[in-house]
């Protein structure tokens, strides 16, 4: 599996993030011909490069030719939603955004909707955010990683006046990330960079253990007393055929009023929203009251969609989220033939041999209600018929 790693040892901004990936490899006239089908004009997007405190890196610069409106999240929405861009980029830049404006609007106590935004509603952020999209998906990136990011102090100028750093919005979305004291002053992580890593990335606590293919510096605007370099380091993780490791989200909430008669809603709505499992623990919770732990595991890029479920459709005030590793054996499926029709055997191999075997429950369920059979008949036919089908081999 491909990955990126970004070191953010001295932070981390829209244009560092550009930076890395054309330091990287990224073909900067690619992404310009790909930005180009946003409906948006009046700006150039310039690469050159530099060097801070004596490292080589990229830095691109996003240069207004025209003034540009303040725009609502719905502007946004629809900038990237009409565009020819592909879907993943439009989800992925999409998603980021959302995130964005739920942390200013958290900060602002107000609604995601009604965020109406300065800085990074203007064309260099849509640029930065879509941008960094685009390009780790022409690079392959499968999987982003981010470390603790440094948290500057002092007070940074806005469209709000004076901001203490990290701005408030930043530190909304920095949470369930690693922060690390910085004793230099200044704005180390921007709303749009911690946006666009907090969005596609999931946290590390180390390096995690890859082949280093590449390595690619992003430089920033400001310089301090240590090189404005975001590092992105680009590798394979080794996975074999057989067992592969994945990096998951957890989200829980503890519910003691919630209609149980709702459960059966819940779990048909966060499966066809892509949860990968849901799941409830009876608990005890406070006043002796009974109640469950309702948990969604899911992939990352999923998680705000997940969380954004649960908050409207369950009755809870707050969520837990944790990054999770799930190792998981590669399934096969082989089809069997019953009485009744088709099923699919699951099957799953460690070191050359089966070690796992099942009927798809799914397809049994759909011939025992097709055929009007006990369902659990069909499932032990189809799994008689598979170890009959070995035995013969």
């Amino acid at each position: 599996m491909k990955i990126a790693y970004f070191d953010c040892f001295s932070g981390a901004s829209g244009n560092m993030i550009l930076g890395a990936l054309i330091d990287a490899g990224l073909d900067a006239n690619l992404l310009k011909l790909e930005l180009s089908k946003l409906n948006i004009s009046g700006y150039q997007l310039l690469a050159q490069q530099t060097e801070k405190m004596h490292i080589a890196g990229t830095y691109v610069d996003v240069v207004l030719e025209t003034e540009q409106p303040e725009r609502h999240l719905a502007d946004i929405v629809e900038i990237i939603q009409t565009s020819s861009l592909s879907k993943s980029t439009k989800d992925k830049s999409i998603a980021i955004f959302n995130r964005l404006a739920i942390a200013e609007a958290k900060v602002h106590r107000t609604t995601p909707d009604r965020i109406h935004f300065h800085e990074v509603g203007g064309v260099d952020a849509i640029v930065d955010i879509v941008g960094s999209v685009i390009g780790l998906e022409k690079l392959g990136i499968e999987q982003v990683y981010v470390s603790a990011f440094p948290a500057g102090h002092g007070f940074v100028k806005c469209a709000h006046g004076r901001l203490p750093l990290p701005a408030p919005a930043t530190m909304e979305l920095l949470q369930g990330f690693s922060i690390i004291k910085y004793p230099v002053a200044g704005e180390f992580v921007t709303p749009t960079g911690a946006a666009i890593l907090t969005t596609l990335g999931q946290k590390v606590n180390q390096l995690p253990t890859f082949d280093l293919v590449k390595i690619g510096y992003g430089a920033g605007t400001t310089d301090f007393l240590i090189p404005n370099l975001l590092r992105m380091m680009i590798g394979d993780l080794e996975q074999t055929d057989e067992m592969q490791l994945e990096f998951l989200s957890l989200l829980e909430a503890n519910l003691d009023d919630l209609n149980p008669e709702i459960y059966t809603h819940l779990f048909k709505l966060f499966f066809e929203a892509g949860a990968l499992d849901v799941y409830l623990t009876p608990v005890v919770m406070k006043k002796n009251r009974p109640g469950n732990i309702f948990s969604v595991l899911c992939r990352p890029e999923d998680s705000l969609k997940m969380k954004s479920l649960i908050f409207t459709e369950t009755t809870t005030f707050g969520l837990r989220e944790r990054m999770i590793q799930r190792w998981a054996l590669h399934r096969e499926f082989k089809k069997v033939s019953t009485k009744w029709g088709d099923i699919r055997i699951k099957l799953a191999k460690l070191r050359g041999k089966i070690i796992q075997s099942a009927p798809e429950f799914q397809d049994c369920q759909t011939i025992a209600e097709k055929n009007e059979v006990p369902v659990k008949e069909v499932y032990k036919q189809a799994m008689a018929v598979y170890v009959q089908s070995v035995e013969k081999v």
